[in-house]
C-alpha cells in the first residue's frame, strides 16, 4: 500500500509540473510573440521609455513617475533593462512580460504546496478563461506589470503562513516592503492593503478565544495595521514633494516612519494589540447584536434569516456587478468595467485586437464569470455565517484561510471604487487578479455542490456538468480571441471609443505610430511636428530609439491627426505640412 501510495503521488506530481510547464510555455509563447508590435505603442508607454532613457542616461533624479501618485521604479527598472538589452519597444514591455509570467509561476507552486492539486487546476483554467494577466502583459504600465507580481508574492506569504499557522518575522518584513513598493509604484495599490486589513480583522473577529486560529489571525491584523501604517504614510507625504524640492527629506521622513512599525511588529505581542483595537469594541458589539437577536426571535427568526441572507446577497452582488458597469451590454458590446470588465478584458483586448470583441465572446464571458461571482458571493456568505455560529456557541474554529480569501478581493474592491471614481478600468485588474486567485485557493473547498445542498443529487450533476460546459466554451473563446488579437491582429478595422467617468478611450490610442514614424523620416518631417499627447509622444520615443538618418527639412511644421477613413500616405492619420 505504501508502495502504491508513493507511486500515485509521484505520479501526481509529475503531472502537476508538466501542466504548469505546459500552461506557462504557452502563456510565454503568447505574451512574448510579436510583443514589439502588437498593439501599437500607446503614448504613456512611450512616456516611461522616454524617462527610462533619461535615467540611462543620468541617475534617477525623481522618486515621481509620469505624476505625482506614481512611482519612478518602472522607468528606473527600464533604464537597466536598456542598459543590458538595448533600448526599444520590446525590451520596454518585456519588463511586465517577465514579471507577469513569474507571478503565475510563483503563485502556481504555492498552490500545488500549500493548496493541493485542485487548487493549481482551478488556478490554470481561471486563468485560460480570463485573458486578463496574457493581454495586460504585453503593455508597459505600472499598474499592469508589477501588480500581479506583488500580489502573488503576497498570497504566497499568506499561503505558507496559513500552512504552518504561523507569522514568521522575515515573511512579514517581506509582505511589508513588497506591498509597500507596490504603494509607491502606484497610489491605487493602496486598495489591496486597505482589502487587506478589513479581512484580517474579520477573521480575528471570528475566531474562538485562546486557539492557534485566532493567534495566527491577530498576527494577520498587526501585519496588516502596520504595512497600512507606511502606506498612509507614504500616500500622505509623497505627493506634496515636487521633483524641483528637496526629495531627500521626503526619504528621511519616511525612513522615520517606518521604523515604529517595523518595531511593533518585530517586538510587541499581536494579541495585546488586538485586544485593545478590537475585542474591547467588539464586546459591546457582540451584546448588542445578542439583544438584536433576540429581538428577532420573536418574530419569525427563520424566515428573518432567509430574508437578510438574500438581502446581503442582492447587495453584495449588486456591488461587485452594478457598480462597476454602466450595463452588461454597454452600447452592444463596446465595454463593461469594474471588476467584472477585467476579468472579461473587454477593453484590454480590444486594445490588442484594435477593434470590438465578438457579440459571442462578450456574452459568454459575462455569463461565465457573472456566475462565477454568484458562486463566490453565496460561498462567502456560507462561510460567514458559519464562522458567526462557531464564534457565539463556542463549537471551535472556523476554517480560517476560507475567511480570509473569500473577504480579501471583496473589501479591496470596495475600498477600490472611492480611489478610482471608476475613472480607468486597468485599476480594478487588483481586485479583479485577487479574485480569480482568491477562487482558485477556495474552489478546493468551496464547491458548487456544497452550496446546492438539499436540491437533489440530480440536479447537482446537472448543474455542475453545465459549470464545466460552459467553462469549456469560455476558455476556447478567451484563447481563440486573444490568439486572433495576437497572432491574426487586424488593425483598426472597426475603430471605437468608449466613454466612462472621467475618461476617454478609443483605439486610436494604440494606433500603429511606427509606420508613422518611419514615413516622417522617410520625408524629412521629423521637427516642428504638432499633434496631441497620444501621436506626439509615440514619435519621441521612436525618433529617440532610432534616430533619423535623413536630414529633417527646416521650414515645414507637420500637423498630424487621426482619420477614420485615411488610407495614405498613412493608415488612420492624417498628415498637413505647412
Amino acid at each position: 500500500m505504501g508502495k502504491a501510495f508513493s507511486t500515485g503521488d509521484k505520479t501526481i506530481t509529475i503531472a502537476s509540473f508538466s501542466l504548469v510547464l505546459l500552461t506557462l510555455a504557452y502563456c510565454s509563447w503568447l505574451v512574448f510573440w510579436r510583443l514589439d508590435e502588437v498593439p501599437g505603442l500607446h503614448a504613456d508607454e512611450a512616456s516611461f521609455g522616454l524617462l527610462g532613457m533619461e535615467f540611462m542616461r543620468s541617475h534617477v533624479k525623481t522618486f515621481h513617475g509620469l505624476n505625482n501618485y506614481t512611482g519612478s521604479l518602472y522607468p528606473w527598472i527600464a533604464s537597466l533593462a536598456f542598459r543590458m538589452a538595448g533600448t526599444g519597444l520590446e525590451t520596454l514591455r518585456g519588463i511586465g512580460a517577465v514579471c507577469n509570467l513569474a507571478a503565475l509561476a510563483i503563485l502556481a507552486g504555492s498552490l500545488l504546496r500549500y493548496r493541493g492539486f485542485r487548487a493549481l487546476l482551478a488556478f490554470l483554467l481561471l486563468l485560460l478563461a480570463s485573458p486578463q494577466i496574457l493581454v495586460n502583459a504585453r503593455i508597459a504600465w505600472e499598474v499592469t506589470s508589477f501588480q500581479f507580481l506583488i500580489i502573488s508574492i503576497q498570497l504566497s506569504i499568506l499561503l505558507k503562513s496559513w500552512h504552518d499557522r504561523r507569522l514568521n518575522t522575515a515573511l512579514g518584513l517581506l509582505f511589508m516592503a513588497i506591498t509597500s513598493l507596490g504603494v509607491f509604484n502606484h497610489f491605487i495599490f493602496i486598495s489591496n492593503i486597505l482589502g487587506f486589513t478589513a479581512a484580517a480583522i474579520v477573521l480575528y473577529s471570528f475566531q474562538a478565544k485562546g486557539g492557534d486560529h485566532r493567534l495566527w489571525a491577530a498576527k494577520l491584523v498587526h501585519l496588516a495595521l502596520a504595512t497600512l501604517f507606511i502606506a498612509a504614510v507614504l500616500f500622505l507625504l509623497k505627493p506634496r514633494v515636487g521633483d524641483a524640492q528637496r526629495q531627500y527629506l521626503v526619504v528621511l521622513c519616511f525612513a522615520i516612519a517606518i521604523a515604529p512599525a517595523v518595531y511593533s511588529f518585530v517586538a510587541q505581542s499581536s494579541e495585546g494589540l488586538c485586544r485593545i483595537a478590537i475585542d474591547t469594541p467588539a464586546q459591546h458589539l457582540y451584546a448588542r447584536i445578542e439583544q438584536l437577536k433576540n429581538q428577532w426571535r420573536r418574530l419569525n427568526a427563520r424566515g428573518f434569516w432567509q430574508i437578510g441572507f438574500m438581502l446581503t446577497f442582492l447587495s453584495g452582488l449588486a456591488v461587485l456587478l452594478g457598480a462597476g458597469s454602466l450595463s452588461v451590454f454597454h452600447r452592444l458590446y463596446v465595454h463593461s468595467w469594474g471588476l467584472l470588465g477585467s476579468i472579461t478584458s473587454v477593453l484590454p483586448l480590444q486594445r490588442v485586437l484594435s477593434a470590438r470583441v465578438s457579440p459571442a465572446y462578450f456574452a459568454v464571458s459575462h455569463i461565465f464569470w457573472g456566475l462565477m461571482v454568484v458562486l463566490y458571493m453565496a460561498a462567502m456568505i456560507k462561510s460567514l455565517r458559519h464562522s458567526w455560529r462557531s464564534k457565539m456557541q463556542n463549537q471551535g474554529e472556523s476554517d480560517s484561510a476560507d475567511l480570509l480569501f473569500f473577504l480579501y478581493p471583496i473589501f479591496c474592491y470596495i475600498s477600490l471604487l472611492p480611489l478610482t471614481g471608476r475613472s480607468s478600468e486597468r485599476y480594478y485588474i487588483i481586485s479583479a487578479y485577487l479574485f480569480l486567485c482568491c477562487l482558485s485557493i477556495t474552489a478546493s473547498r468551496a464547491c458548487t455542490f456544497t452550496l446546492l445542498a438539499g436540491y437533489g443529487k440530480t440536479f447537482q450533476k446537472q448543474f455542475n456538468s453545465l459549470l464545466v460546459g460552459l467553462m469549456f466554451v469560455q476558455i476556447v473563446l478567451a484563447q481563440w480571441t486573444t490568439i486572433d488579437a495576437v497572432v491574426l491582429n487586424p488593425r483598426l478595422d472597426d475603430p471605437f471609443q468608449v466613454e466612462y467617468p472621467g475618461y476617454l478611450d478609443t483605439s486610436y490610442h494604440f494606433a500603429d505610430t511606427k509606420t508613422l514614424s518611419d514615413y516622417l523620416q522617410n520625408h524629412g518631417l521629423c521637427t516642428a511636428i504638432d499633434a496631441n499627447y497620444f501621436i506626439l509622444s509615440p514619435l519621441h520615443f521612436y525618433f529617440a530609439i532610432n534616430p533619423p538618418i535623413r536630414h529633417c527639412e527646416t521650414g515645414k511644421r507637420v500637423i498630424i491627426d487621426y482619420c477614420e477613413g485615411c488610407k495614405s500616405p498613412v493608415k488612420n492619420f492624417k498628415i498637413l505640412s505647412q
